[in-house]
Formats: structure tokens, sequence, C-alpha cells
């Protein structure tokens, strides 16, 4: 599992989730007013941005709990959780010390 791929992805799919769910304002300022509107709470989890937008189209409150788990957020902006793994090169190669 390499735990950055999936943050990856969950951050492009909130940033996507949060336009939508304001409507198509892409500004900072509607994205950050947004994406815990469509993280957290208590709309229907969804793992993607297609579902979550099909969803959100259909004026249906919506909880995106992605690839990397729970997309949840401190009131200053913090994600409360996140995995973060630990690599040692050996001989060469990569290996996983801990996943934490």
């Amino acid at each position: 599992m390499n735990p950055y791929s999936c943050q990856t992805h969950d951050q492009i799919s909130l940033v996507v989730l949060a336009v939508a769910h304001a409507k198509g304002d892409a500004t900072g300022t509607a994205i950050r007013d947004n994406v815990r509107k469509i993280s957290q709470g208590n709309g229907q989890k969804v793992d993607n941005a297609v579902d979550g937008l099909k969803l959100l189209a259909q004026g249906k409150a919506i909880n995106h709990e992605g690839a990397s788990g729970p997309c949840d957020f401190t009131d200053i902006g913090d994600i409360i959780d996140c995995k973060i793994r630990f690599d040692r090169a050996e001989k060469g190669t990569f290996k996983t010390i801990k996943l934490l």
C-alpha cells in the first residue's frame, strides 16, 4: 500500500467535489468553505469523485471517505488521521519499515 498515491487521489477528489458543492465556484475560499461539507457528516458515503458528483447533482449530501480513509478535518484545516509510510533503502531496494 502506498499511502501517498491514495492521499493524492483523495485530495483531487475533495477539490472536485468541493467545487461541485459550491455550484462551480473554484476559488480557494469556496473550496475551503465547502470541503468539510462534502467530507464529513451524515451524507451518503462515497469513495470516489464520480459517484460523489452524481449524488451532488441529485441534491444529496455526501461524505467522501476515499482511498486513504476518512477525510475529516479539524476546524483549522488539519487532517485528523493520515497514514504515513517509513521505508529504508537496503541493498538497492526499499524495505517498508512501518506504516502508521
